[in-house]
């Protein structure tokens, strides 16, 4: 998607851990950046009720040699010195093999969260990674996906894993209705025309339904 989890606060990857620290709970998140972004540290804040989220963030470098031992050697530090009581790894199969190796130096439970199916992904065409990332999925104390068929996949992949359907949704801070004359006066849309938008996963599960179903300018007055 071109967005950067830590700089562009984007999706799951970001929402994730933020609603856990929101919820009361210490949250440390570690990132490898596949393209130059610079070493990153960040606290964010988070509602008054105990909890905290840390970001660190580090580039792969060149080809990923110079940056992945680095890596690796930050997060065992890191984690040993935190004590998690729990690992949640995501974003695709090489990270979801790194939680797996990581929780067993720990002696941790591990929970996978699939935002998509890995297994699609190019990374997962790596010698050997799908099968470590089978076998990762064997071993997790749970997964989380985006949608029931792709939870219904991996009950039938590895059934004696509980696997729990946890959909993306928009965030109503960003997105909500507007006037439509003005919205579109602001994008330099013509008032009048019949405009033809294109979005993707147009679904209830979405919440579109919640202006949709209105039956007034709500449920396209974004143009």
């Amino acid at each position: 998607m071109g967005q950067d989890v830590i700089s562009d606060r984007y999706a799951r990857l970001y929402e994730l851990p933020r609603g856990l620290a929101e919820l009361g709970h210490e949250v440390r998140v570690f990132c490898l950046s596949y393209r130059p972004a610079g070493s990153i540290r960040r606290r964010d804040p988070v509602s008054a009720n105990g909890g905290s989220l840390i970001w660190h963030g580090y580039d792969a470098g060149p080809l990923w040699i110079g940056g992945l031992p680095a890596y690796w050697r930050t997060i065992q530090r890191e984690l040993h010195d935190f004590e998690p009581n729990v690992l949640l790894g995501g974003s695709d199969a090489p990270h979801a093999v790194l939680t797996h190796y990581l929780a067993r130096r720990l002696d941790r439970p591990y929970v996978i969260d699939l935002y998509d199916n890995y297994e699609s992904f190019g990374l997962t065409r790596l010698p050997g990674m799908r099968r470590l990332y089978r076998r990762v999925l064997r071993e997790a104390a749970a997964i989380t996906a985006v949608s029931e068929p792709l939870s219904e996949y991996l009950r039938r992949l590895v059934p004696r894993v509980p696997v729990m359907t946890l959909q993306s949704t928009i965030d109503p801070a960003r997105f909500r209705p507007r006037d439509r004359a003005s919205a579109r006066a602001q994008l330099g849309l013509p008032a009048q025309a019949r405009i033809v938008g294109i979005s993707g996963s147009l679904h209830p599960n979405r919440g579109i339904d919640r202006y949709a179903a209105t039956g007034s300018d709500e449920a396209g007055n974004a143009l």
